[in-house]
């Protein structure tokens, strides 16, 4: 099978669970539906955190899936300046780790009111970005929060 061809289960990130077709099937995207989902999948994980990531023989290969973004949010010793530029390389090679991926383009960090995973609003970085895949299909990303509750 073609790499570009492979199937990605469909997530709702909102429900937490696979989303299943009426016999209870989990339903598979493609292409630029993959892609969106790769995309959600890797900002959502955390890097070095979940063992399913890790890989024992091939240490250049362990916990390189997922994004760095709460590390850097952590660091209280990196000016705002810094810190939106170490952002900005964390959500790049969180991305461009995937081979459907070719760049992560035009990266904005704003300041925005958002609704943390507790149910409480909070002002927190959100980001805004480009990102050009194998299938010359540019796909926006709008609004991704990089709050840490």
């Amino acid at each position: 099978m073609d790499e570009n061809e492979l199937h990605v289960p469909l997530f709702d990130f909102n429900k937490g669970e696979f989303v299943t077709d009426l016999d209870g099937a989990v339903v598979t995207v493609t292409r630029a539906e993959a892609v969106k989902m790769v995309i959600q999948k890797a900002m959502n994980t955390a890097r070095s955190v979940y063992l399913i990531y890790a890989d024992n023989e091939y240490s250049e290969n362990d916990h390189v899936y997922g994004h760095e973004i709460t590390d850097v949010m952590t660091r209280a010793d990196l000016s705002e300046q810094t810190r939106k530029s170490e952002i900005k390389r964390a959500i790049t090679e969180a991305l461009e780790y995937d081979p459907w991926i070719v760049s992560v383009e035009n990266i904005e960090i704003k300041k925005e009111k958002v609704t943390n995973k507790k149910g409480e609003e909070e002002i927190a970085d959100v980001a805004y970005f480009l990102v050009r895949t194998i299938f010359d299909l540019a796909v926006e990303v709008q609004g991704v929060s990089l709050a840490n509750g």
